[in-house]
């Protein structure tokens, strides 16, 4: 066998140790796109608005703070998505029932309680399915217990969407 020449021990030098450099480099650039990015901070949720005098006419005689039956009423949420929103609570249980126009075609999501012109919707929710089917019957009862009271402004068809962060 023949001696190796100067040129050719260079090459099986350099080539690995080159190979080597580059190896490293191009891990260095695939662990920097696993790396933890740094959080970005997030915009603090906007509080939803209250409800205006006309949406409060519309469920009145409901408001904040009072029953309805077992369930209290935290917060009336003025018109948003096209739904007024009420958020109901008992205990550590709580949903938001939301008031829109219902639909004669297939514009929106079905509702699971419709009375009158008007589609009651639950959302968000860990109470019993029962309770909210009581929550909505009521609510129906006293939407219908005024049918002169025009809806509010910007009432409509539900368009689903987030749900509001009630006001504060």
């Amino acid at each position: 066998m023949k001696p190796l020449r100067t040129s050719t021990k260079v090459l099986l030098v350099v080539v690995p140790l080159a190979l080597a450099i580059v190896g490293v480099q191009h891990a260095d650039r695939v662990r920097g796109l696993f790396r933890a990015k740094p959080e970005q901070p997030r915009p603090a949720p906007v509080p939803a608005r209250e409800a205006n005098a006309a949406e409060l006419a519309f469920v009145a005689p409901l408001v904040p703070g009072a029953k309805l039956l077992d369930y209290d009423i935290k917060a009336i949420i003025g018109v948003e998505h096209g739904g007024l929103w009420l958020r109901l609570e008992k205990g550590p249980v709580g949903l938001y029932l939301t008031i829109a126009l219902a639909s004669t075609a297939d514009a929106g999501p079905l509702p699971p309680t419709v009375v009158g012109p008007y589609a009651l919707f639950d959302s968000g929710s860990n109470a019993p399915m029962a309770d909210a089917e009581r929550l909505r019957a009521a609510v129906g009862a006293v939407l219908m217990g005024h049918p002169e009271v025009p809806p509010p402004p910007g009432l409509a068809i539900f368009a689903l969407g987030d749900l509001p962060t009630p006001p504060r």
